[in-house]
């Protein structure tokens, strides 16, 4: 068991006397229009999620040729390459999640983004509700395909809209 420094103790306790009441955060009877259009998320703070995750969605649309070549199972390498496109599906899946879930965290866009978040958000909602870790266990079973298949569907409609976040993410 490691000792604890009496001053490292005391520090956390000086600390929490200096925050604001209900954990640090400002009840909303206190918020003023002011106060809250300082924490309104900002547009970087929208682009920062998306241009964060582009590149894997990117990167899993321009596979998905190759991926359903592979799928196909025409050579011995291919099952390696069908197993590695899976994992890669279930990482876009994930990936869209967290994603929506950020965005949906950072509640009301500025008037400028409204449109292109709803409109992301409608797109990342089939990737993000892809079921590929779940049905994934047997990389062979009709589920597992159809799970992808769905996946490999919506993944197109998300990155088309990725060219129209580009102009907010240029300054990343």
């Amino acid at each position: 068991m490691k000792k604890i420094l009496p001053g490292l103790v005391l520090v956390p306790l000086l600390l929490a006397g200096c925050g604001s009441p209900a954990g640090g955060r400002t009840p909303a009877s206190d918020r003023s229009p002011a106060a809250a259009s300082a924490t309104a998320a900002t547009t970087d703070q929208f682009a920062a999620v998306i241009s964060r995750e582009a590149p894997i969605w990117r990167d899993y649309d321009s596979n998905l040729d190759g991926c359903n070549k592979a799928g196909e199972g025409v050579n011995p390498d291919d099952f390696a390459k069908a197993t590695a496109c899976t994992k890669n599906a279930q990482t876009v899946a994930a990936t869209a999640r967290a994603a929506e879930e950020e965005l949906q965290a950072l509640h009301t866009p500025p008037a400028e983004i409204k449109a292109l978040v709803a409109r992301t958000l409608k797109a990342l909602d089939p990737v993000a509700k892809s079921k590929t870790d779940q049905t994934c266990q047997d990389l062979t079973s009709d589920p597992c395909y159809n799970s992808v298949d769905a996946l490999d569907n919506a993944v197109p409609h998300l990155v088309n809209l990725l060219d129209d976040w580009d102009q907010y993410s240029q300054s990343r």
